[in-house]
């Protein structure tokens, strides 16, 4: 054993990991040797949760072999979330003024509370009518950029990996698949870095542009609430849009409970 392994090993013991490996199918093979390099490790916590560990009998483009396993775990709730852009706004509006109450006379701290939580639930009941809640989708966008060339170069690779492991180690056969995974590699960034340039020059309207920075800003949370105080941060309970209202409206004042 050399120092890299000898540095392994005591990760592994250290970190108290278990490897998932199973059986002796090589997981990187190449024209001059085949070896079981690549390990799949895991805490103790989780070795029990990981399933089905193999590796993947196809080629894709490179020396090493693509290992799958499967994890159990414990199914999560959906998300919800409302579409701002396909609801109605105009039910909005004609829902929340059925809603409102008539002006008040006199105001104090617990009318005052009454009416900030009446309006705070008249508005989530309004938006309920015209921006239903819905469960969150994530539906998988195909690759715009793949064509017959790029299924016609992977295909190649396939068969000449196939031929490989089957007819053992030959010089000229190596370079053959070197070559061709190569091509196939070349071609897929080309694809890739025209199918961008292209996004770019066409985001010539407002829903390109705002996608384009959304790509660019990467993924944010996006909170949304009714009122937001000095500092950006949204009020999220009745008792914090009290509180700004009281401090914006009638800042210094001084609260006194009424019986």
């Amino acid at each position: 054993m050399n120092k890299r392994g000898e540095a392994l090993e005591n990760l592994i013991f250290s970190k108290n990991l278990t490897i998932i490996n199973k059986g002796t199918q090589p997981t990187c093979i190449t024209c001059r040797a085949e070896s079981t390099i690549d390990v799949t490790m895991a805490t103790g916590d989780t070795t029990n949760l990981v399933r089905n560990w193999k590796v993947h009998p196809d080629d894709f483009s490179s020396d090493h072999r693509l290992i799958e396993f499967g994890i159990t775990i414990s199914a999560q709730p959906p998300l919800y979330s409302r579409n701002w852009r396909l609801g109605d706004f105009s039910i909005f509006r004609k829902s929340l003024d059925e809603m409102m109450t008539s002006p008040l006379k006199s105001l104090s701290t617990r009318i005052l509370e009454g009416e900030v939580k009446h309006f705070y639930v008249s508005v989530l009941k309004a938006l309920n009518k015209s921006h239903p809640v819905q469960p969150c989708s994530a539906p998988l966008r195909k690759a715009t950029w793949w064509n017959k060339e790029a299924e016609k170069l992977r295909r190649e690779v396939k068969v000449s990996s196939s031929r490989f492991r089957r007819n053992g180690s030959e010089g000229k056969f190596s370079l053959l698949i070197a070559a061709r995974r190569a091509g196939f590699s070349k071609l897929t960034r080309k694809l890739k870095r025209k199918e961008w340039a292209n996004f770019c020059e066409e985001a010539d309207s407002p829903p390109k542009m705002a996608r384009l920075y959304k790509i660019f800003q990467g993924e944010e949370n996006k909170a949304l609430g009714l009122m937001k105080d000095s500092n950006g941060e949204f009020c999220t309970t009745p008792e914090a849009c009290i509180n700004l209202l009281m401090d914006t409206h009638f800042p210094g004042s001084v609260s006194h409970m009424t019986m």
